[in-house]
């Protein structure tokens, strides 16, 4: 199944979210995000997905279409366009367009049933039996239309591709809110898909497409952790007109459902705002539209100016850095493995940042510790490969530090994710093991209650110093009993790890509270390069035996001539403490070429302790 949205950059939160959604119930979906906005500037290929701007889409006559439309004309308008570039690309498949601000709740059975049934368009319809007292009467599917467009599915088929065509074609014109001359936007063309597509399957499943149009026919309940709708699984649910930094709205278009009178609803509200606000709303949402929010008509009633206006005053200070998660170094390969053109883009990008020669260079980023942009200082002292027109490629990880408070790029990484992802609360007490090389004020003036040490012996001495200060014996190691961090961030690769990698970490987690969390971000090489062919890894003048790619991963170069690094990958050492001790293991990876977040890929591990 091939899935795709449509958004600008204020909603890709919601696409994110989605997609999160769509992972959980239905594995690594191929998911492409067409972003209908002006994207020069936007770093695009940091979000972890296939992003279609819209110049890859082709369209005619798009300049006069975005000075013409709103922003809710022109993102629908663009809609059979990607279709049409999603058949060229995946031949013969089906395509399902799901809109940025639905949540998947479970696994689309009925729908991948009709589509293997031979269906090659499948439509939602608003409503699904007579609705003359409903506050969405059904007069107003008269003008909307029939079936709401937030979901469709449509089958690379010469005759759908003519349909689409056809669509594409009448919506450089007519994809305009003119619900007195009968036209609303894209979706009102589509009741004519069921005379021009002959295998058109009418899904009256009462678990697809439920919002605030057809709650009056719907009863949602949740049973021993499920959804349902008129006591069937409910697939997704549409929260149309939601406003996330609200959490007294449940849609702007509804006066009769409110928060107050949703019920079990509620619940599900609340769940999508953390979900939402999780993949970066706040930050999103501030993003500048590119093109004319109202039109050529100068206002836009579906999705109000105010809006954004709000949003821009409650931008946070720090960006949001998207996050890739898998629950295994497997998974984290197929997911990969969905983004073969958002990975080309990288390593494009990754590429022209180097210049010729040997000498080292700077590039600006956003430092997360300082909590402005910065300049970064790139030293080529170690590198394993060059480039096919002699450049040598950086240690992008080890050797990528911030002029101002002295942080490399993976320490920086693995701040950033520590923060974004885990919040911790002011009261929470941390750890964070770094080399001794760090400037520790760097860290410690984030946290209230944070201690910076060079070694996993340095932590635990400290833990039994402060035991011994309140009266406990003193003993040479924590047992088990002694649950005191709320917190461990690990990144310098000290020795102990080197010698005992999981009696290291298994001493760490017994210094964790139970539901405390361990983030590691630590140099590694895949395991497939453990014996590897030995090739020479440049530092200046000297030259050291080392696998290939394991500058990608971190390992350093030392100034006696050696390389330090490690030969298994941070996961599998977790994977070998035992499902007894961590739940919600989570291989994390990120990129930024804004940020400055360079070496794709870069990793860290998250784990929380069993409580």
């Amino acid at each position: 199944m091939i899935v795709f949205t449509i958004c600008s950059k204020n909603f890709l939160a919601y696409a994110l979210a989605l997609q999160s959604s769509l992972f959980r119930h239905h594995g690594p979906t191929a998911f492409h995000i067409a972003i209908c906005d002006d994207v020069e500037g936007y770093d695009v290929s940091s979000v972890n997905c296939e992003c279609i701007t819209v110049p890859e889409l082709g369209i005619p006559n798009f300049e006069a279409m975005r000075e013409n439309y709103n922003i809710t004309e022109l993102n629908t308008s663009i809609k059979p366009f990607a279709f049409l570039y999603l058949f060229d690309k995946y031949p013969g498949e089906t395509v399902v367009y799901l809109d940025p601000d639905i949540l998947v709740l479970s696994p689309m059975t009925e729908l991948l049933n009709c589509l293997e049934h031979g269906a090659d368009c499948v439509l939602t319809p608003h409503i699904t039996e007579p609705a003359e007292f409903a506050e969405m009467e059904d007069r107003q599917f008269l003008r909307y239309g029939v079936y709401n467009l937030g979901f469709c599915a449509l089958r690379d088929t010469p005759q759908v591709k003519r349909v689409v065509s056809w669509w594409g074609r009448r919506l450089e014109r007519y994809c305009v809110i003119d619900l007195a001359n009968g036209i609303f936007v894209d979706q009102k063309w589509a009741d004519l898909f069921p005379s021009f597509i002959a295998n058109t399957k009418i899904l009256l499943h009462p678990g697809y497409n439920v919002a605030y149009w057809n709650l009056s026919q719907r009863r949602l309940r949740l049973k021993e952790g499920e959804w349902t709708s008129n006591n069937l699984p409910l697939r997704f649910f549409h929260f149309s007109g939601n406003k996330i930094e609200d959490p007294t709205v449940f849609s702007r278009h509804s006066k009769q459902f409110r928060v107050e009178n949703s019920g079990d609803l509620n619940r599900l509200l609340r769940e999508y705002r953390e979900n939402a606000l999780e993949h970066g709303h706040e930050y999103f949402s501030a993003l500048p539209y590119g093109f004319s929010w109202n039109g050529t008509k100068g206002e836009n009633e579906h999705a109000p100016l105010s809006l954004a206006i709000e949003r821009k005053v409650a931008a946070p200070g720090t960006p949001f850095l998207p996050l890739l998660r898998a629950e295994s170094s497997e998974m984290f390969a197929i997911l990969r493995g969905k983004m073969g053109g958002t990975l080309a883009r990288r390593s494009d990008a990754e590429q022209s940042a180097i210049p010729f020669g040997t000498a080292d260079f700077s590039l600006d980023g956003f430092c997360v510790s300082c909590g402005n942009p910065s300049t970064f200082l790139v030293k080529r002292k170690s590198s394993s490969h060059r480039l096919a027109d002699g450049r040598p490629v950086p240690n992008w990880h080890e050797e990528m530090t911030c002029t101002t408070c002295g942080l490399n790029n993976r320490a920086r990484g693995a701040l950033h994710v520590f923060q974004q992802l885990l919040n911790p609360s002011d009261e929470a007490k941390i750890y964070f093991i770094l080399s001794k090389e760090t400037n520790y004020d760097s860290v410690k003036k984030l946290f209230d209650d944070v201690h910076c040490v060079s070694s996993i012996e340095e932590l635990l001495n400290d833990l039994n110093r402060a035991r011994k200060d309140v009266g406990d014996s003193v003993q040479c190691h924590l047992t088990p009993m002694e649950q005191l961090l709320d917190f461990v961030v690990l990144i310098s690769e000290s020795n102990a790890i080197l010698r005992e990698p999981e009696s290291s970490l298994a001493g760490l987690l017994r210094c964790l509270k139970p539901g405390g969390h361990i983030l590691i971000s630590l140099p590694f090489m895949k395991a497939a390069e453990k014996d590897a062919e030995l090739l020479p890894l440049e530092m200046g003048t000297q030259s050291v035996p080392c696998a290939p790619g394991a500058h990608e991963h971190g390992c350093r170069a030392e100034g006696n001539g050696t390389l330090r690094g490690y030969s298994a990958p941070v996961w599998q050492w977790l994977e070998d403490l035992g499902a007894s001790q961590l739940s919600d293991k989570h291989v994390i990876s990120y990129w930024s070429e804004s940020l400055a977040y360079l070496g794709d890929p870069q990793c860290v591990v998250i784990a929380k302790k069993a409580l």
